[in-house]
């Protein structure tokens, strides 16, 4: 994933019109200003999965995800295995109808997450108890993502 945007800045320097008071969810946690602060080259998983559930300047957040995605798909953010990619699938569906590529890439990463699943099953003789694995959001998060696009 080729990251087309300078990652020393911040998503308030990148986003301006995503972080003004009318843009913003009104439950939004003051903690969250901090990290559209920060150059976005120095968020942590952990803040991208916050992000992404509050559906900020997903432009940036999306691609730097997916970036994290590649080398790990069920990489644990927060809660779970497999969480970051969770919240990347349930992001606007708007922003979602907009970047048709990115969706693709968001499918492939998905994709994987699924083999590395299924292997994990095998391996550890899990039957097919998915949740085990991943959340119990994840195949909801993916069913609801393959139908953004035919």
């Amino acid at each position: 994933m080729e990251i087309a945007f300078d990652i020393r800045r911040s998503l308030m320097e990148l986003d301006p019109e995503g972080w003004t008071q009318e843009a913003l969810p009104d439950d939004l946690p003051q903690a969250m200003f901090r990290v559209g602060q920060k150059p976005v080259r120095k968020l942590n998983a952990a803040e991208l999965y916050h992000l992404l559930r509050f559906h900020l300047s997903l432009a940036q957040v999306a691609p730097l995800a997916l970036e994290r995605l590649e080398a790990d798909p069920l990489l644990t953010a927060e809660r779970h295995p497999g969480d970051l990619l969770t919240a990347l699938m349930e992001s606007d569906s708007r922003f979602w109808h907009e970047q048709e590529e990115l969706w693709g890439e968001v499918l492939g990463i998905a994709a994987s997450a699924l083999e590395s699943i299924q292997a994990r099953m095998e391996k550890e003789e899990l039957g097919d108890y998915l949740p085990s694995c991943v959340g119990d959001d994840f195949m909801g998060a993916l069913l609801h993502f393959r139908g953004l696009h035919p």
